[in-house]
């Protein structure tokens, strides 16, 4: 081979690797690109393709081989990255503080206010004026930014109604100035004139500050004269004109606040001002006619309009029956001995029955009404003759009830029947806790002896309701009767997790009743005759204690068993429920033992001659730490093995009964310096002792929060010192002078704006990614 074929051989061997490179080069261009967008998530436009051309391969020798530059990628073009999502925590450190605290300056200067005015620095008839004429210009303000600023002209025109009304409602109550009925034709104009607003702008927030201001002026002109008939007409007037509204521009927002003031006001009156003699006749039409009036509000815009019902309307008919059978059952009850039960509860499910038919023969696509209805219908037929009964067996009933309804479900695989049974479940534990609560309470010296371990009408009836959620949960669970909807049903899994909770709450109490009875059955017995009839009533709250002790002791067991044998997702999930809700029991149950007994270490009461306390009058808290301290040990190793996806939310929970613990440990050892000035002592650790310590904490837990990038530890720190600012303020400043209100208020507002700065300008710190623990 002469030179000159060597020259050409290197010639289209270095063309190859050119291409080659140029090739690469081109496809590494592309990979950093797709890398680049995958890593951002972003969407990228199609990327123009760089076309490489590559010169072919000579095989003549007299053919000179050119060899081309390479040619570089051109970039891909990307669209504009996509807004990041906004980070709650950021939201509310560096947005909604801001705005709290502008709030709190505004009250603090408002507050400056009131002090002008109660100390007469301005006259009522110009804070009147003041008022009107403030109103007025912002009204007219509102309307001459409509066009351009719609939105914002709304929420000026609602804040003008608000201040009329208010001025209103001042220049007749605090001032005199003008005459009831003056006042009374006012806001009724000021209403009217409020809904057509709603009507012209289109807006119903506006429509709800009509009906809040409709709702409120009887209650802001009443001078107590009592006349109900006025009220209960008004407000049906009111809510004939509201519903008209909301059904002609589907605002569905007046319709569930129509229902809420209604059946509030209703009810308020009911409870605190009805009587059988006077007033049967009144309660009855106004209930019936109310309960009429916002069912057929609800089906009849639902069938005209053909639309679907959604959960928001179950829950709106469902509660309006629930509602209107309550009053009605308190009102018949007291009748004859409840006579006319049974029947006034056969009269309900006649009032649902004729939509029931109706929605059955129209054969709508939307089957959840017709359930709904035949339901209730059931619902009411079946506890009719319950209701005539007394004691247990209504209990016996809606327990044996929810089995079968969920029977029925399952095995029929009609979803509705299934969540039925969930709400039934709840009514017949409430009144079994019922049920426990009148039973287990003696409340004299016979009740108790005359009671019988085990041999009472009240431990059969929780057996049975226990075997009837037993049996729900064998069903519940069993792979044979499973289905694709209730697989995907979270309302299921929810429910199912409930009654398994509910199953192993009702069973363990049940003998813990028995046996805190027993206990209590002993006590009675062993009464003394000394300058009276006494007993020692710090054994009631060491046996409280005891229980809690043990069921500490026995909630460990259970779940060192879950945690190492029996790892079943579905009793790791009962294991954690029942420990959250036994240490939230315990919690409130052992205060006020502790407290008693701190109360007789310190000798308050006159029975510590009789029964002198002893050391472990205080150091029995200890022991209760001690065994909260070990079942919340286990809990956490059972989330972190079994669980690790919600572990990271549990120290929220710990670090509630941390600080309730510290509380109470503040206040025990303040009185225990000072039990001279034990009255003094508990006042200042609730007033101010609670306050410095929630606070310390919740700097402390920021601190760590943000050293160990917890989010959640640095959220429930803000919740806290959201509570103690809320206590400081509405509680801990109620005796001090107007002065200092201001300066704290004040003081507060710019404090918080401070806050909110530092997480703006930390925020690089503060929201780094946290760790996925």
């Amino acid at each position: 081979m002469n030179e000159q074929e060597k020259i050409e051989a290197l010639e289209k061997r270095l063309q190859f690797i050119t291409t080659t490179l140029i090739n690469a080069q081109t496809e590494l261009g592309k990979v950093k690109t797709e890398l680049e967008v995958l890593r951002k998530k972003e969407t990228a436009q199609p990327e123009t393709k760089v076309e490489t051309k590559v010169p072919a391969v000579v095989q003549s020798q007299e053919q000179k081989t050119e060899i081309p530059k390479p040619v570089p990628p051109k970039p891909a073009v990307t669209a504009a990255p996509s807004p990041a999502k906004k980070n709650m925590e950021e939201f509310i450190g560096g947005n909604v503080i801001n705005k709290i605290g502008i709030v709190i300056l505004v009250l603090g200067f408002g507050i400056l206010l009131k002090y002008a005015i109660d100390n007469d620095l301005i006259n009522p008839l110009t804070r009147v004026v003041i008022g009107l004429a403030s109103g007025a210009a912002v009204l007219v303000l509102a309307f001459r930014m409509k066009e351009k600023y719609h939105a914002f002209s709304a929420v000026l025109l609602s804040g003008g109604i608000a201040i009329l009304y208010f001025s209103v409602f001042a220049a007749y109550d605090f001032y005199g100035l003008i005459p009831q009925a003056l006042a009374f034709v006012l806001m009724v104009l000021l209403t009217a004139f409020t809904v057509f607003a709603a009507t012209i702008y289109d807006r119903q927030i506006i429509g709800i500050y009509g009906l809040v201001g409709a709702y409120a002026v009887p209650f802001l002109l009443s001078e107590g004269e009592g006349k109900v008939v006025i009220l209960l007409s008004y407000v049906t007037i009111i809510n004939i004109g509201i519903l008209f509204l909301a059904f002609r521009r589907n605002w569905v927002w007046l319709n569930y606040l129509a229902f809420t003031f209604t059946w509030l006001i209703f009810n308020a009156w009911f409870l605190d001002r009805y009587n059988q003699d006077e007033h049967l006749t009144i309660a009855v039409s106004f209930s019936l006619a109310f309960f009429v009036m916002f069912y057929l509000m609800t089906v009849a815009y639902k069938f005209i309009k053909k639309e679907v019902f959604g959960i928001k309307d179950v829950v709106i008919l469902s509660l309006n029956s629930f509602i209107y059978y309550g009053v009605g059952y308190t009102i018949f009850e007291k009748i004859d001995n409840g006579l006319y039960l049974g029947l006034f509860t056969v009269a309900n499910a006649v009032l649902h029955f004729p939509f029931t038919v109706y929605s059955y023969k129209a054969n709508l696509t939307d089957r959840r009404f017709f359930y709904l209805q035949i339901g209730l219908v059931l619902s009411f037929i079946s506890i009719a003759i319950p209701v005539q009964l007394n004691g247990n067996w209504v209990t016996l009933i809606w327990g044996i009830e929810a089995f079968l309804l969920f029977w029925i479900g399952r095995t029929q695989k009609v979803l509705f029947y299934e969540r039925l049974s969930y709400a039934v479940v709840i009514l017949s534990f409430i009144s079994l806790m019922q049920d426990w609560e009148t039973a287990y309470n003696f409340y004299n010296v016979e009740d108790s002896l005359n009671w019988r371990f085990m041999l009472n009408i009240n431990f059969l009836t929780s057996l049975i309701v226990v075997l009837s959620y037993v049996g729900l949960v064998k069903y519940s669970f069993d792979s044979k009767y499973l289905y694709a909807e209730i697989e995907k049903s979270l309302v299921t899994t929810i429910g199912n997790y409930m009654v398994s909770i509910l199953t192993v709450f009702v069973a363990y109490f049940t003998m813990l009743n028995e046996i805190g009875a027993y206990w209590d059955h002993l006590y009675y017995s062993t009464q003394l005759a000394i300058e009276g009839t006494i007993y020692n009533y710090d054994l009631h709250d060491f046996r409280d204690i005891w229980l809690i002790n043990y069921t500490f002791v026995f909630l460990s067991v259970l779940t060192l068993l879950v945690y190492k044998r029996w790892p079943v997702r579905g009793l790791v999930w009962t294991a954690l429920g029942l420990n959250i809700l036994f240490l939230f029991v315990a919690l409130f149950g052992t205060l006020e033992a502790l407290i008693e007994l701190r109360t007789s270490y310190i000798g308050i009461n006159d029975f510590t001659r009789y029964f002198p306390p002893g050391p472990m009058h205080i150091g029995i808290r200890y022991l209760c730490y001690l065994f909260a301290a070990e079942l919340i040990y286990l809990t956490i190793q059972m989330l972190n093995r079994h669980l690790p996806e919600y572990a990271r939310y549990f120290p929220v929970f710990v670090n509630l009964l941390v600080i309730a613990a510290l509380s109470n440990e503040l206040t025990t050892w303040l009185v225990l310096l000072n039990p001279e000035e034990h009255y003094e002592m508990e006042e200042l650790s609730y007033r101010i002792g609670y306050s410095i310590l929630w606070g310390v904490y919740s700097l402390a837990t920021i601190g760590y929060g943000i050293w160990k990038r917890r989010k959640v530890l640095r959220i429930f720190a803000i919740v806290l010192f959201a509570i103690t600012l809320i206590k400081l303020y509405m509680i801990d400043l109620g005796d001090i002078s107007t002065g200092y209100k201001i300066i704290l208020f004040i003081a507060l507002g710019i404090l918080l704006l401070t806050v909110s700065f530092l997480y703006q300008k930390f925020k690089h710190l503060i929201f780094a990614e946290d760790e996925n623990k």
